[in-house]
C-alpha cells in the first residue's frame, strides 16, 4: 500500500489501495532548480549593470547603449529552451 507523503505527491486511487507518485521525478533536483531560477535573473542584471558602467567589449557589445542585447539575448535563450523543451527533445 502506497501512502502520499507530502501535499507535492499525485495520489492516484481510493481506499486502501493508493499510490504516491511524486510530482518531480527527481525531487532532489527540485531545490536546485529553484535556486538557479532566483540566481539568474540577478546575474542577468548584475552583467547588465556592469555593461552600463563599463563596457564588456564582446562582440556587438562596445558601446554602453548596448546593455539591452543580454535581456534580448536571454530572452532568445528561453524562447529555444521552451520551444526545444516541447518538441519532445
Amino acid at each position: 500500500m502506497c501512502v502520499p507523503e507530502s501535499k507535492a505527491d499525485l495520489t492516484i486511487g481510493a481506499g486502501s489501495h493508493t499510490c504516491r507518485i511524486p510530482i518531480h521525478p527527481f525531487p532532489q533536483a527540485a531545490g536546485f532548480v529553484t535556486t538557479m531560477l532566483k540566481i539568474l535573473p540577478l546575474l542577468l542584471i548584475v552583467l547588465m549593470a556592469l555593461h552600463l558602467i563599463k563596457p564588456l567589449g564582446w562582440p556587438g557589445m562596445k558601446k554602453r547603449g548596448d546593455f539591452w542585447k543580454i535581456a534580448a539575448g536571454a530572452i532568445f535563450a528561453m524562447l529555444v529552451v521552451v520551444v526545444l523543451s516541447h518538441s519532445g527533445l
